[in-house]
C-alpha cells in the first residue's frame, strides 16, 4: 500500500519536530474511501487506510497540541486521472484542488472535502446498507 507506507514514513520522520512546534499535519485521502467501487480495490483500500490513520492521529496528537487535517478530494486532473477510462464527475483542476486545500488548512478544518457535490453524496451512500451501495456500484460498473 504505497499511499499508506509513504505517508507513514514521512510522518515518522517529522513527528518529533511537529510535536515540538505544535504544528499541523495534513494527509491526502480520497473520496474513493467512502464507498467501495470495482476496479479501485488497491487504490481505495490504501486511501481508506490513510483515512483511518489520519483520524486516529487527530486523537493521538491532540494532547500534544498538534492539529491534523485529512484532505478528501474527488477527482483531480493529474497524469494518473488522465489514464482513467471511466467518468470522473466534477473533476477539479490542480489549481482548484490546491485552493480548496489551502482554504481548509487556513480555516483549521480537520476534514477538507471537495468538491462537496461529489463528496457529500458518496459519504451519504457509504452510510447506507451494503445492498444499496452495491447496487449503485454495479450500475456504474456496467456503463
Amino acid at each position: 500500500m504505497p499511499n499508506l507506507g509513504t505517508l507513514s514514513h514521512a510522518i515518522e520522520g517529522v513527528l518529533p519536530k511537529l510535536i515540538e512546534s505544535k504544528g499541523r499535519l495534513v494527509g491526502i485521502g480520497s473520496a474513493s474511501a467512502y464507498v467501495p467501487f470495482a476496479r479501485a480495490e488497491a487504490y481505495g483500500s490504501s486511501k481508506a487506510a490513510v483515512h483511518y490513520l489520519m483520524k486516529t492521529l487527530q486523537i493521538s496528537l491532540a494532547p500534544h497540541d498538534v492539529a491534523v487535517s485529512l484532505v478528501v478530494p474527488g477527482f483531480v486532473e493529474t497524469p494518473m486521472t488522465k489514464q482513467n477510462d471511466f467518468p470522473m464527475p466534477f473533476i477539479q483542476t490542480t489549481k482548484q484542488a490546491s485552493q480548496a486545500i489551502r482554504d481548509g488548512i487556513d480555516s483549521g478544518h480537520e476534514v477538507i472535502e471537495f468538491p462537496k457535490k461529489l463528496t457529500l453524496p458518496l459519504k451519504a451512500l457509504g452510510t447506507l446498507p451494503d445492498l444499496v451501495w452495491q447496487q449503485v456500484s454495479e450500475k456504474i460498473n456496467k456503463k
